[in-house]
């Protein structure tokens, strides 16, 4: 692990200590935050219209007593994907046990911690990691032995986590970040070589019909738009006023890795567009595939029925009275409960794997023989758009 003493001085001088949150101390300096009592929990999270946000990043706008939301978001990615993670078959390789070695996985926003205490339970030869910017709510006595959480801010750098982990998982928490090229990076550089990172995010829009194509928003000159787009409308405009680089997310996560991260070998970099049902309405595929759908949208609908609730305080903030705020998280609620027709969300997924030649290995084989791609294909993800 790299010292962190040279960062000291440019960093916040909020520091987390993480031992007396039960989370783990990783390496020597626990994080870029280190050090206040566990019973200054004002100083962790602060209390704003009856909600509760992280006090450590001013542009992440979701409130952090979100677990319920997260949890729902999280059994329906799994299901769209088929599991935990898309390209099992290389992830459980990249994973697999080896004689003398720790395999380590990252996870970047852990939110409630679901999808880390799952892994752990999957590979409980790794240590998995997870960060985010507020405690998870999850009982110490409750945790896999190989699972941990921390505090950290990734906008503040990650360099204390350098070159150590087999697989990073990053999944919707990029609105979050103020430099997303500089962030992703930095993500990179967290992995071993040969290392997988992992990334999902949406796109904070909503599509309809086959080919999916956008559904335009409510305002007073199109009053049959749709509400819910115009609430995910605001909350993104929101965001990027308090310093959001979602834009730039939105661009490479629609490119994919090849171009912008050049750190990953473009022979094993995949993207692909999950396209998911908010509702249940589906009614393609065979029985078992319609009923799968179904539930994801049940899922999604009652993830965005807590959406249009946790993002008020953000469309409050920029501008908007919460008379109209309140009458839009009424409307987008109604809309998403009586409408019958394909509303969808779009969720992204890229993947690439860390090149050894930044490791000082420049003959190394490249990892992209066509013996070692995996696609993401549609038994992975039964409601989906593909690009290689």
């Amino acid at each position: 692990m790299q010292n962190n003493a040279s960062n000291q001085a440019s960093k916040p001088a909020l520091l987390v200590d993480q031992v007396a949150f039960n989370y783990s101390a990783s390496q020597a300096a626990t994080s870029h935050f280190g050090s206040i009592s566990a019973q200054s929990n004002d100083r962790i999270v602060r209390k704003e219209g009856g909600r509760e946000f992280n006090t450590l990043s001013e542009v992440y706008p979701l409130p952090a007593d979100d677990g319920d939301r997260l949890d729902k978001q999280h059994r329906a990615f799994s299901l769209s994907l088929g599991g935990l993670y898309p390209a099992p078959e290389v992830v459980r390789a990249v994973l697999a046990p080896q004689a003398g070695v720790t395999k380590r996985i990252l996870d970047i926003g852990c939110g409630s911690g679901i999808w880390c205490t799952e892994m752990a339970r999957e590979f409980p030869h790794c240590q998995v990691l997870g960060i985010d910017l507020a405690p998870v709510p999850l009982d110490p006595e409750d945790l896999p032995p190989n699972c941990s959480f921390e505090m950290d801010d990734v906008n503040q750098g990650l360099d204390h986590l350098q070159g150590m982990y087999d697989l990073v998982h990053a999944r919707a928490f990029a609105i979050g970040l103020k430099d997303f090229r500089t962030s992703l990076q930095q993500i990179v550089e967290c992995l071993k070589p040969g290392g997988i990172l992992i990334w999902m995010d949406g796109d904070y829009d909503f599509y309809s019909g086959w080919p999916m194509t956008y559904v335009p928003y409510w305002s007073s000159s199109n009053p049959h738009g749709s509400y819910t787009q115009r609430v995910l409308y605001e909350f993104r405009k929101s965001a990027i006023l308090s310093g959001s680089d979602v834009r730039t997310m939105e661009k490479v996560l629609q490119e994919g890795f090849w171009n912008n991260a050049p750190m990953l070998d473009p022979g094993t970099c995949k993207t692909a567009g999950v396209y998911l049902p908010i509702g249940p309405w589906c009614e393609q595929g065979d029985p078992a595939q319609q009923e799968q759908l179904k539930y994801v949208g049940m899922l999604l609908r009652h993830m965005f029925f807590e959406t249009s609730k946790a993002t008020q305080p953000s469309i409050i903030k920029a501008g908007w009275s919460k008379q109209e705020s309140d009458r839009w998280a009424a409307r987008m609620r109604e809309g998403m409960r009586f409408w019958l027709f394909g509303l969808c969300n779009r969720v992204m997924n890229k993947s690439g794997r860390m090149s050894t030649r930044y490791y000082g290995f420049p003959n190394a084989p490249r990892m992209g023989s066509s013996a070692g791609r995996t696609e993401f294909t549609s038994t992975d993800a039964p409601y989906s758009s593909y690009r290689r």
